[in-house]
């Protein structure tokens, strides 16, 4: 979702935009109501994103508890596809509320990384206002 997009939900019938800041003060425990309440899919694992550098590739497999374990899993050469040591993850409410609070948690980062930047270009015209910055030919 891109930053300060408005989240819509159902109010009376209609849609009402709900502002980020509004939806984080849910409580855990109803972050993941609303979450399955919203998504709705297979119960017995769940995507995980990647991506590699290298191809520029990218893209979701199922979460899998033997992914990268040393004598268990055999990737890069064997595909997960064809993995015969495949142990997905169920989505469970606590993984829920970890990706859910790890979504917020970027959120957050993205957004005090916006205000600082605004802060530093505010100190800069400031130093330029008082001739301690660039000078203007």
């Amino acid at each position: 979702m891109p930053d300060g997009a408005a989240v819509a939900t159902l109010s009376e019938g209609g849609q009402t935009p709900q502002e980020p800041s509004e939806q984080s003060a849910l409580s855990p425990r109803e972050r993941v109501e609303l979450f399955r309440r919203l998504f709705r899919g297979r119960t017995d694992t769940f995507p995980i994103r990647w991506h590699s550098a290298t191809s520029g590739k990218s893209g979701y497999a199922p979460a899998c508890s033997n992914e990268w374990v040393p004598g268990v899993c055999e990737k890069p050469r064997v595909k997960c596809a064809d993995c015969e040591n495949r142990k997905f993850i169920a989505l469970s409410d606590q993984v829920i509320f970890e990706r859910t609070q790890w979504i917020e948690t970027e959120r957050n980062r993205r957004e005090a990384e916006r205000r600082q930047a605004i802060l530093a270009e505010r100190a800069s015209h400031k130093r330029c206002e008082i001739g301690q910055g660039p000078q203007r030919r």
